[in-house]
Order: C-alpha cells, then structure tokens, then sequence
C-alpha cells in the first residue's frame, strides 16, 4: 500500500476526470476488500504475492484519489 501511495505526485501530472479517476478509485479497492474478507471469514488464506498485489492496487487506488480530490478542491 505504502508503494502505491507513494506514487501519488505522479498522478498530479496525469490525472483523469474526476468522475473516472473516483470510479478507478473505488474499483481499485474491491481486490483488497475481497481478500480481506475471505481471510476473515476463514474461507482462504492469502499469500504474500496477493497481498502486495493487492495493496499496490489499493495504494494507486487512494493516491489517485487523494490527487484527484485535491485538484478538484483547488480548480
């Protein structure tokens, strides 16, 4: 997750729309939420790959909207 948020100032340079980069957003942390649950509920256990991938996503996810949310506050 940490990689992903750090990549934030990219998307400063290279953001979408508002509307598409929050629905990127949302989407980028269903994988997250999926896994997260089905460990909890005891249905599967993760490996490490899958956790990385799906914190990396999770990351790009919430630096996309945190960038976002600030250009659309400032403009």
């Amino acid at each position: 997750m940490l990689i992903g948020i750090l990549m934030f100032p990219i998307y400063f340079y290279m953001t979408p729309s508002f509307l598409l980069a929050i629905i990127l957003s949302f989407f980028a942390q269903i994988p997250l939420l999926i896994d997260g649950f089905t460990q909890k509920w005891k249905w599967r256990s993760s490996s490490n790959l899958l956790r990385i991938t799906t914190g990396v996503l999770s990351g790009n996810g919430m630096g996309l909207f945190i960038s976002s949310s600030v250009i659309w506050i400032l403009s």
